[in-house]
């Protein structure tokens, strides 16, 4: 069993497979498989502290909350926060940033072959031939049926900023006066000189994509899209319709049945070498 102790009364202590872990008023105890992730982070040189965020699923428990909230604990030296973070990493490797971005690759990739993914527009993977689809973007990385989708639409929306510099003219007359009249008339020119103000008014459009689908019918999917083409191609993918495929013609077959027709005098020869010829493609 050890102690990392921090400043204002933080501290974790690691005990075989198990961590307790107090901040302020809160003690908590968990196991490695709890934590979603930690965090090294330098706020200046004497203050640094490493976030422990648990699953949210484990909190709930313990205290109202939706989302994970990291248990921080603060240290004065890099030391003493290193020494507790590669504590935890040795015990629970897949808690780093760069591990779970890995992991959560690879359960993409995974989910890529199993749906037979041929198309990625932005963070949305379609499989056409199977009609499905999922957004990466989605943590619990659901399927949908591309027959699921109620409605798909986008919208662009324009924000406006602007800012204002201040900006003195008037210095070419300071300088011109410099030279005809002396220091007098320069500093008369400096002084009288105008302030000015530049504005420059930036625009900033977002493309927001809308999703409604069955299974959640009282809600409405929103994303932010980088462009709205990409936006437009999604929607198009979402709202497509299957293709129906024509049905195989047996061409003799067709061609016999017509000269029985004939046989009987139920059709003239001329529409019979008509037929024979759409047929035939003659």
């Amino acid at each position: 069993m050890k102690e990392y102790k921090g400043i204002g009364g933080g501290k974790v202590i690691i005990d075989g497979d198990k961590l307790h872990i107090k901040q302020m008023f809160v003690k908590d105890d968990f196991t490695f498989g709890d934590i979603e992730m930690i965090l090294l982070n330098e706020h200046n040189a004497f203050r640094f502290s490493v976030d422990i965020r648990i699953k949210p699923e484990k909190m709930m428990h313990k205290r109202e909350m939706e989302r994970a909230i990291p248990f921080s604990i603060i240290f004065k030296s890099k030391e003493s926060a290193q020494e507790l973070y590669d504590a935890i990493y040795e015990k629970a490797p897949h808690t780093t940033p760069e591990s779970i971005k890995n992991a959560a690759e690879a359960e993409k990739q995974e989910l890529d072959d199993e749906l037979g993914v041929d198309k990625i527009i932005f963070v949305f993977h379609f499989a056409t031939a199977k009609r499905k689809w999922y957004c990466s973007y989605d943590p619990n990385r659901e399927v949908f049926d591309f027959d699921d989708v109620i409605d798909a639409w986008t919208d662009t929306y324009s924000t406006s900023s602007s800012e204002t510099s201040g900006k003195r003219s008037g210095i070419g007359r300071a300088v011109v006066g410099g030279l005809v009249a002396g220091p007098t008339g320069a500093l008369v020119g400096a002084v009288t000189g105008k302030n000015t103000e530049e504005t420059v008014t930036n625009t900033t459009n977002t493309t927001v994509l809308y999703i409604k689908i069955k299974q959640y019918p009282d809600e409405i999917m929103t994303y932010n899209i980088p462009s709205q083409g990409q936006a437009e191609r999604i929607v198009d993918m979402l709202t497509s319709t299957p293709e129906v495929s024509q049905p195989q013609i047996d061409t003799t077959e067709e061609l016999r049945k017509y000269k029985g027709l004939l046989d009987d005098g139920i059709i003239t020869q001329d529409e019979f070498d008509s037929k024979k010829k759409q047929l035939l493609n003659l």
